[in-house]
């Protein structure tokens, strides 16, 4: 069955003999995968002086089964989600919590879902695969980060070719290095604290170092 609009297109996949368990009063219905909508709120985090903040863009989502409610199912079933290889997966539960799925499959088939997992997820090619032993909301969405320190933030970004000054900063002598040095001598050295990688939006590499 497929299910399209201007960004999202589902097809999902229920093996032949699969037993469909549902709530109370179920008039044995399915509804076959709709879009809807699912906002992922933004999250912070403060680790040490340093906040990162996660946001969430281009959520795809959609619900099938029984709305409101989640349908049993005694052998997984797939939903593949064309063209969101390289995002991440989630569903929505009955109480409306998101939770991502982390759990990889071993092989794109329904014996490739690790035991005692409820839901795996499969890259195939441009294509995000979703192995499920129940039915909900699921969906897609590109995730990014940024991170600063409470001093200010430090970013820069790396790049092949150039002039070849693509390193600038302190080596464990103390002595600048590069154009883009601090001009002087530290009288300590550099340590790197924390490395940032956003490959999704801005495609940079984000490093904050200190001295004591």
């Amino acid at each position: 069955t497929n299910t399209n609009s201007a960004s999202i297109a589902v097809n999902a996949t229920i093996s032949d003999g699969t037993t469909l368990t549902g709530p109370t009063g179920w008039n044995g219905i399915l509804t076959l995968p709709t879009t809807t909508s699912v906002t992922i709120p933004q999250t912070t985090t403060t680790t040490n002086g340093v906040t990162t903040t996660t946001t969430y863009s281009q959520v795809a989502a959609i619900e099938l089964g029984v709305s409101g409610s989640t349908i049993q199912l005694s052998s997984p079933a797939r939903l593949e989600f064309t063209g969101n290889g390289e995002n991440v997966a989630f569903f929505v539960g009955t109480n409306g919590v998101t939770t991502f799925i982390t759990t990889q499959c071993t092989s794109d088939s329904a014996s490739g879902m690790p035991t005692g997992a409820d839901e795996c997820i499969f890259a195939s090619g441009n294509d995000l695969i979703i192995w499920t032993d129940h039915f909900t909301k699921f969906g897609a969405s590109k995730r990014s980060t940024s991170s600063s320190s409470t001093g200010g933030s430090s970013s820069g970004s790396s790049s092949g070719g150039g002039d070849g000054h693509g390193a600038t900063g302190v080596g464990p002598g103390g002595a600048s290095r590069g154009l883009g040095g601090f001009g002087g001598i530290l009288g300590t050295s550099l340590t790197i604290n924390e490395i940032n990688y956003d490959r999704c939006v801005e495609n940079m590499a984000t490093i904050l170092v200190s001295s004591d």
